[in-house]
């Protein structure tokens, strides 16, 4: 996506004209974070599934799937923050 901001859009255009691909690595930090989204939407299905179930199977606990899916939202904000900063 372009820059949001006019300040991002010079900064990208600056480094374009510098040789400098800014935008490849933004395309890739924002699959990445699709991605991320995508297993946090994955696990928050999940828990509610698990939630409503009459019990889990072996040593699955719904404290471990939270864990997990706080894991991939933390990822998530970490790309979100990195995508940011970068102009995009």
């Amino acid at each position: 996506p372009p820059p949001a901001t006019v300040k991002g859009m010079v900064g990208a255009t600056a480094q374009a004209l510098a040789g400098h691909r800014m935008h490849i690595l933004l395309d890739k930090l924002a699959e990445r974070a699709a991605f991320e989204r995508s297993g946090v939407r994955l696990y928050d299905a999940m828990l509610l599934k698990a939630a409503a179930a009459d019990s889990l199977p072996g040593d699955m606990s719904l404290d471990a799937l939270q864990a997990i899916r706080d894991d991939e939202a933390a990822h998530f904000a970490l790309l979100a923050e990195a995508i940011e900063s970068l102009g995009g």
